[in-house]
């Protein structure tokens, strides 16, 4: 599992330190440091951040590593061995080892943290089960120790551990609870492709408390595609949190969540609750049926409503 993880290669490298040239210069000095390591057992330092100083580890600006209150904490000495300068620069953390890892790895990134392209790439590679979780919002220091990015994460990691170490101890169930949680991964993500992909060809939405106007029932893959498709142009981001309740019955999963979707067109939050009751089959959604306010729903967007979830002639019950 990583979270704002930077993974670093030889591709990327030199955009942060000046370009091939200043990539060599600092191998250079690292060579020239262990070397003299190596014959007085003294070691070179510079700053690990210092943005007034070009030959620190880390010269631009970065607030956390200058706030006593984040980074600069008593124990952390502002060093960088300049000998770490090679390894470092010439380190490649995707190549060789992406397609090794065989077992299930979850990424949390954002647009904003570090090296975004190669997240994708790292996961792109990656053969067995996998899940990115990705957000447009918050820097890669706001996911070390600000809120909501840290308590978000840790409830996405607990999860995924839970889903993965579960799918360990019983495999059916596992692999349904896993399904279970990357559908609301997919809809934060609003990667629409792969959110219709979770449900077998038959699948059923219910909603039984819709509003007039609104779907009581979407068949199949297409009708849900045709009311999900639209959810990237008109929302800029969906967060849903939520606790995950196995039953008895591996196929079944009772969910409680609280949504909230940043609408584009009013630019303000649509906020509802939900209990969410999922028949999961070998990986793939058969039902979900999902309760939920149906009066917050038309307050939100009235006259919109159709528009913004796409549901005109989704299929089912109107």
């Amino acid at each position: 599992m990583t979270i704002a993880g930077w993974f670093q290669h030889p591709d990327t490298t030199p955009s942060f330190y000046g370009g091939a040239e200043g990539v060599e210069r600092r191998v250079q000095l690292a060579e020239a440091a262990m070397g003299k390591f190596r014959q007085s057992g003294q070691m070179d330092y510079v700053p690990a951040y210092d943005p007034a100083n070009p030959v620190a580890a880390m010269f631009m600006e970065v607030d956390y590593y200058a706030d006593p209150r984040r980074g600069v904490v008593p124990q952390w000495k502002n060093e960088f061995a300049v000998a770490s300068w090679s390894e470092w620069l010439r380190l490649n953390a995707i190549d060789g080892v992406a397609d090794k890892i065989d077992a299930p790895v979850l990424f949390i990134h954002s647009d904003n943290s570090a090296l975004p392209d190669n997240v994708r790439r790292f996961h792109g590679l990656v053969k067995g089960s996998k899940v990115l979780h990705w957000s447009s919002e918050g820097s890669q220091t706001d996911y070390y120790d600000r809120e909501p990015f840290v308590s978000k994460s840790v409830q996405i990691a607990a999860a995924h551990f839970r889903t993965t170490l579960m799918e360990k101890a019983d495999g059916e169930r596992g692999r349904n609870l896993e399904t279970v949680e990357a559908f609301f991964a997919r809809l934060e993500a609003m990667d629409i492709g792969g959110f219709v992909g979770l449900w077998d060809e038959n699948g059923v939405q219910a909603m039984p408390f819709s509003p007039e106007g609104f779907p009581k029932e979407l068949r199949g893959r297409a009708a849900i595609r045709k009311q999900y498709e639209s959810l990237p142009q008109n929302y800029s981001s969906m967060t849903f949190t939520r606790r995950i309740h196995p039953t008895v019955n591996p196929e079944i999963f009772v969910v409680e969540y609280k949504g909230r979707i940043d609408v584009k067109q009013t630019g303000k939050p649509y906020d509802n609750t939900y209990v969410g009751v999922f028949r999961v089959k070998q990986g793939k959604v058969f039902r979900f049926t999902e309760y939920f306010n149906p009066i917050i729903l038309q307050e939100a967007f009235g006259e919109s409503l159709q528009s913004n979830f796409n549901v005109a002639d989704s299929g089912g019950d109107q």
